[in-house]
């Protein structure tokens, strides 16, 4: 065998190790490190930062420095585009280079801060690919939330209670203030209810009300909101109705705040201004009366009383009339019935059943000018007669207005004899109408048109006089009445629809 000699053996070496080297696919500036890898991942699945932080920083640990240089692929999944990345991720894919001993790789999120309530937004980053020498970790995607910063503006009722005459068919308009404005869009919900109030009947809404909720859009920018409500003038007596409006729901950039609800007052103009009733007293006793009238005539159609002296009585007192409109009578409770009979248009009796059963009765007379001149009052004795028990005569000024009252008891056993036990002498007038009498007649009758400033009464032997004092509101009707006599007094006050 021929041998080789050493110096071209060691060069035959060289050469072939050469030849290996220039068929490696992969070539570094730096030797790698053979049989070595580097694992990447996220540092945790689930990410939540505020949409007006500056360069948030994201990192993705190696475990084990990089052995080989490459390249790491994030894909970026957004619904919509609501930030910056650097580097920037052309066709929403992120190329983050690896340098040899590399511990980690990063990039930076800034999402992009605006003024509006717009959501959160949900991006995921994905680890889709890996350059050789680096296996995927098994964080290997990240869910990041932006969340949105701005709040919603709160919305409140302006004002807590308002009042519209029925007659104003062109409405009141309502505000809901925003206490800053609206930071994006929204809808506020509003309901209006009424025990007494039908929607489409009397009242309507601008914007029309469905189920009785108004839906208010609310647009970015918005600092007020309003609506309108529009009566319906029905010509019906049917007195002062609620209408409760309340801010039920919000959504989008607007909340609802403390002043939730208000109170619209829809006034009758038919009933506008008549009498209501009464309350008076001392301080040891007291009365009071409300009437109700009724919603197509505007008669009075029920009496609500209260008497406190001291011990509280309390009743109703339900009006009863003819298809013609006259007053036949009253029903008290539920055993007692008063009966009216009319003649030549005028009551000339009237008469109180107690189940059924007469317990007393009164007459009317007329003087010339057509007032009531006398009143003479029957009721029945444990015998079960029923003889006369008081008779009143009144006298008049020549307006109508009563001047005296003057009360008889029958002497006994004397017939058409009587003797005189009290007075009452209204001296003084003024022009202004009464809407109450002190003196009740009759029901349908008012005695005294306008309001008396002095009353004297006589009795027993004693003669007192009251002075009268009134005040009045701005339209000119009296709302309370003061009648003194030395120390004493006695208050009333009036009320209206």
């Amino acid at each position: 065998m021929k041998k080789i000699k050493k110096p071209y053996l060691l060069s035959a070496l060289l050469l072939a190790t050469f030849v290996m080297a220039c068929h490696d696919d992969t070539i570094t500036d730096e030797p790698a490190v053979k049989g070595k890898t580097s694992s990447v991942q996220f540092q945790s699945v689930e990410l939540a930062i505020a949409e007006n932080v500056k360069d948030y920083i994201i990192k993705l640990p190696l475990a084990g420095k990089a052995t080989k240089a490459g390249e790491i692929i994030i894909r970026v999944n957004a619904a919509k585009s609501a930030f910056d990345l650097k580097p920037a991720a052309p066709e929403d894919n992120l190329h983050l280079p690896v340098a040899v001993n590399d511990e980690s790789v990063q990039f930076s999120i800034t999402p992009k801060d605006n003024t509006i309530i717009d959501g959160d937004v949900v991006v995921e980053f994905t680890i889709a690919q890996t350059s050789e020498g680096i296996v995927l970790g098994d964080k290997k995607s990240l869910k990041l939330t932006i969340t949105d910063n701005e709040i919603p503006t709160t919305a409140n009722f302006s004002i807590d209670k308002t009042s519209i005459k029925e007659t104003v068919t062109n409405g009141i308009e309502l505000s809901i203030t925003l206490s800053a404005p609206a930071p994006g869009t929204g809808t506020l919900n509003v309901s209006a209810q009424s025990d007494l109030l039908v929607y489409n009947h009397n009242y309507i809404t601008q914007p029309a009300a469905e189920n009785g909720i108004l839906t208010l859009p609310v647009k970015e920018g918005d600092t007020q909101l309003s609506f309108r409500i529009l009566p319906v003038d029905d010509a019906r007596f049917n007195g002062s109705r609620e209408l409760k409006l309340s801010l039920t729901t919000a959504e989008g950039a607007v909340s609802r705040g403390l002043n939730k609800e208000h109170t619209l007052t829809i006034t009758d103009d038919e009933l506008s201004s008549k009498p209501k009733g009464y309350t008076s007293g001392d301080g040891f006793w007291s009365v009071k009366r409300e009437y109700v009238y009724d919603e197509v005539s505007g008669r009075i159609k029920e009496v609500h009383w209260e008497q406190n002296t001291p011990g509280t009585l309390k009743g109703v007192d339900h009006y009863q009339y003819d298809n013609s409109g006259k007053l036949i009578g009253m029903k008290l409770n539920a055993v007692d019935q008063v009966v009216f009979t009319w003649e030549e248009n005028r009551i000339v009796k009237k008469e109180r059943f107690r189940e059924n059963v007469l317990k007393e009765y009164s007459l009317y007379g007329y003087d010339q000018a057509g007032n009531i001149g006398e009143v003479s009052d029957y009721y029945v004795q444990k015998d079960g007669s029923m003889p006369m028990s008081f008779r009143f005569v009144y006298l008049y000024y020549n307006d109508g207005n009563l001047y005296k009252q003057l009360t008889y008891q029958p002497i006994e056993g004397k017939d058409e004899e009587y003797v005189l036990i009290s007075t009452k002498t209204y001296e003084h007038y003024i022009n202004i109408s009464n809407p109450f009498t002190m003196v009740n007649i009759l029901p349908n009758v008012n005695s005294q048109p306008n309001l008396a400033t002095t009353y004297r009464i006589e009795a027993n032997g004693t003669n007192t006089l009251y002075e009268l004092s009134y005040e009045l509101d701005e339209e000119g009707k009296p709302i309370r009445r003061t009648a003194r006599s030395g120390n004493t007094s006695e208050k009333v006050s009036y009320y209206y629809y």
